[in-house]
Parts: C-alpha cells; structure tokens; sequence
C-alpha cells in the first residue's frame, strides 16, 4: 500500500470565495461562531483587517483573523478545522501573523481566549504569548473567563 503525499499546506490573504469554507470551520469550533456577515466584513475592510487562511490542495483547513492598530495586532479569531489539528496549522498561522507584523513595524500581538481552551492556550504559549490578565466572565454564553495574552516582537 503506498502512502499519499499530504499536499502542501499554503496561508495566504482571505478572499470572498473563502467565506463559506471559514463560516463552516467556525461553526464547528466557536459556541458562539461568526456569522457569514463577520467574514465578510473582514475581507472587505483593508485597512485595519488581515484576514488569513489556511488551505491543503484545495481544501480550507483553518483561518486567522486579526486587526492592525497602530503599532500592536490584535488577534480576533482563530479556527482550525477539527480533522486538521495538530498538524501545526495554528502555528504556521500564527507565525504568517508575527512576520506581518514585524513588517508593519508592530511591537507586539495581543489576543483573548477562553479560560477552558487548554489546547489553543498552549499553543500561544508554545508561540512566546505571556497570559497578561482575566476577563472575569467574559463570554456571555457560560459565562467564562477570557485570559489575556501578549507576544512581544523583536
């Protein structure tokens, strides 16, 4: 039995055609998932917005979502599709992000995650984040802690 080649995994820029794909992925991963108007008016907006994604051969596996102010990127949301992790997709998106930012002169990446999301708190941590505080019962559906976290660039 011979094995297949796993196509290479490419992060490029968010575009319409993405949409549905990144509507999908959030609904299976956020209790409280955009909706298809969020992503679009992430693609629409070029000015403070970069949306990205994550695609295998032709398949939308994960996106990042994250907004430029000033001199700091704030990651908005991040999702990587459920039969695709593990894989270092959050990690290459997440690195896609760090170079932009030191593009864009950017002295550092700030972002909030729920308390009980050990895997995506790993992950940042495992990125260089610092938990920096607590939003106490922050999400509105169960009423759970957001951690604070930074990432300063070099």
């Amino acid at each position: 039995m011979q094995n297949k080649a796993v196509p290479e995994l490419t992060i490029r820029p968010m575009t319409e055609q993405d949409v549905a794909a990144a509507v999908e992925i959030e609904q299976m991963c956020q209790p409280q998932p955009w909706t298809a108007e969020h992503f679009h008016n992430e693609v629409a907006e070029i000015t403070f917005s970069s949306p990205l994604v994550a695609v295998r051969g032709d398949k939308t596996v994960g996106f990042l979502i994250s907004w430029y102010m000033a001199d700091v990127v704030e990651i908005t949301n991040v999702a990587v599709h459920p039969e695709f992790r593990r894989q270092g997709i959050g990690k290459k998106l997440l690195e896609a992000v760090f170079e932009q930012a030191m593009r864009k002169n950017c002295s550092g990446v700030h972002l909030e995650v729920r308390a009980g999301n050990s895997g995506a708190i790993a992950l940042y941590e495992g990125a260089g984040f610092v938990r920096t505080g607590t939003r106490q019962k922050y999400y509105a559906d169960n009423n759970e802690d957001a951690v604070l976290m930074s990432k300063v660039l070099a």
